[in-house]
């Protein structure tokens, strides 16, 4: 099972060293720019982007349930009215 790892490390190494080499930088350059600058960048982007659309959807949640609420009140209302007009009749 080790084996699987090492390979895939292995290829991981190896794409790193092509881009440092197609980039002109060394193999620790280009490790230190990818996993301790872009990384934490795009990790704090995506938490930004996570906690926006859960508030967006709170939001929807809230603006559902509360025009349920409305219809189910119109919904009351017009049904007592239409009851009424019956017993009138």
């Amino acid at each position: 099972m080790n084996n699987i790892y090492e390979k895939i490390f292995g290829l991981c190494v190896d794409l790193l060293v092509w881009s440092g080499n197609l980039l002109g930088l060394t193999y620790v350059q280009i490790n230190v720019i990818i996993f301790c600058i872009i990384e934490p960048i795009i990790f704090i982007v995506m938490l930004y982007i996570i906690i926006n659309q859960y508030r967006k959807l709170k939001d929807v949640r809230l603006w559902k349930k509360t025009l349920l609420n409305l219809y189910r009140k119109r919904m009351k209302e017009l049904t007592e009215k239409l009851n009424l007009k019956n017993k009138e009749n």
